[in-house]
């Protein structure tokens, strides 16, 4: 007799472990969603909501944990957590579009959950597919003082030659910024800034006419001149806090927009939930205004008043920011909180800048913004075998 013995499974192996056990193949679509585990926080239930929500989840077989006095109604709000397959997550759904208060709205936000996958978009007769593809943002820096590269990139010669070295290297999208955002830098005039800008970006441009180029710049008047030569991408690391006029230019133009969360250093109890919460605030600014949802692309703000701690937690954390379906960039190169960690300078961090690209290929982000693009890409091909 055979000894009996057991392993762990992983959900991407799944698919593959019910055939070799010889399951039923035309009834895998259905079995499947048994064994997918999905675990959601959902902020700011009433009472009523709370208690009808987790005896709707203990109907189906899961659990809701909720405010200890939820109960006896002694708080007015209550997040919850609600752990359950994602089988069970439909039949939740059904059940709640029968129930009052905001219920019906919770089931039809629950309902996206079920294709977390963002919407593709196309620039330039090049198609985004983030259900097929992860893509590598190449940092062109033409600024005197950048943190890491400051001074090398800022006369036309130089920044062509950097920027077809990315692009033979594998970057699919060129991020020129001429503001260094690093602590304790200069200011920037909008004149400064385009004064160094524009001729790099439409040298770029000239040159390379089917690349897709993002212009990281906080603000509005930047954002239109670049658009006018041939910009495709807005990367504003302000989420538009920093010009007044950034929300609506942002809308007017209609590219896609890298929203960023950037915050003063503070204490906050949890900073996955405080930027999440900020950024999906944003989002709904900009759906308010007339934006196309699809075109939002998120960025959590690594490095950005963030201490040490906080950016690994973030990194940690950055698989709930999925739930918000849109696409997510990562700008973590060769910042200091790397530098921090490994007691080194920004020159010497693109092995530990590859390894937390790694991580972030695994837990879903769809655009890596990086200075070294050749590593980055030799990782892409090796990840993409998992």
């Amino acid at each position: 007799m055979k000894e009996i013995f057991f392993k762990s499974l992983s959900e991407e192996n799944l698919i593959s472990q019910l055939k070799a056990i010889g399951f039923d193949k035309d009834y895998l679509p259905i079995a499947q969603d048994k064994y997918r585990f999905r675990l959601y926080k959902i902020f700011n239930l009433r009472c009523p909501e709370a208690n009808i929500l987790k005896q709707i989840a203990l109907s189906v077989g899961c659990d809701c944990a909720v405010n200890r006095n939820v109960i006896t109604s002694e708080v007015e709000i209550s997040d919850c957590i609600l752990g359950c397959t994602l089988s069970q997550l439909r039949e939740i759904v059904t059940k709640l579009k029968k129930q009052p208060f905001g219920l019906k709205l919770l089931a039809k936000k629950l309902e996206t959950q079920f294709k977390l996958v963002p919407e593709g978009f196309e620039i330039r007769g090049k198609l985004f597919d983030f259900a097929q593809k992860k893509y590598i943002m190449g940092i062109l820096n033409c600024t005197p003082d950048s943190f890491s590269d400051g001074g090398k990139y800022t006369d036309e010669k130089s920044a062509l030659k950097r920027t077809e070295q990315m692009l033979s290297d594998g970057a699919d999208i060129i991020d020129i910024g001429a503001e260094s955002t690093r602590p304790n830098s200069n200011k920037v005039t909008v004149e400064e800034e385009q004064k160094r800008l524009m001729p790099i970006l439409k040298a770029v441009r000239k040159n390379f006419p089917n690349c897709v180029i993002s212009v990281d710049t906080r603000n509005s008047d930047t954002a239109i001149a670049a658009c006018n030569e041939g910009a495709d991408i807005i990367n504003d690391i302000s989420g538009f806090e920093h010009d007044k006029n950034m929300l609506k230019t942002v809308v007017k133009l209609g590219l896609p927009y890298v929203l960023t969360d950037f915050r003063k250093n503070g204490e906050t109890e949890c900073i996955v939930d405080t930027v999440f919460e900020n950024l999906y605030n944003k989002v709904k600014i900009l759906e308010e205004e007339g934006f196309e949802r699809k075109k939002i692309i998120l960025d959590v703000g690594i490095g950005f008043g963030k201490t040490v701690d906080e950016n690994f937690e973030l990194a940690s954390g950055m698989k709930e920011f999925s739930s918000m379906g849109l696409p997510i960039l990562l700008g973590h190169s060769r910042k200091s909180f790397l530098g921090k960690t490994l007691n080194m300078p920004p020159e010497n961090l693109d092995c530990a800048t590859a390894a937390l690209s790694f991580h972030f290929f695994l837990v879903g982000a769809n655009i890596l913004r990086v200075h070294d693009v050749k590593t980055t890409a030799q990782m892409l091909t090796l990840a993409e075998k998992f």
